[in-house]
């Protein structure tokens, strides 16, 4: 990997859903909410992540999954 982030997106019609994969993503994210559930997997590497002012460490392995 050459440090530079990476997306790939997945759209499953009959779920209607869609699927993200990010790759190298190291910066700082905005606050910010989202309308719609979301679910990650953490599958490499470690973060701290605050939300509604609560700090959280992810690991590698974690599942995660924000309500609307």
């Amino acid at each position: 990997m050459d440090g530079s982030i990476k997306r790939e997106a997945y759209y499953d019609r009959n779920l209607d859903i869609e699927a993200y994969r990010l790759f190298g993503v190291f910066q700082s994210f905005p606050a910010h909410f989202h309308n719609y559930y979301v679910v990650g997997i953490v599958e490499n590497g470690e973060r701290k992540m605050f939300v509604k002012n609560k700090e959280y460490n992810v690991k590698k392995g974690d599942l995660i999954m924000f309500n609307p």
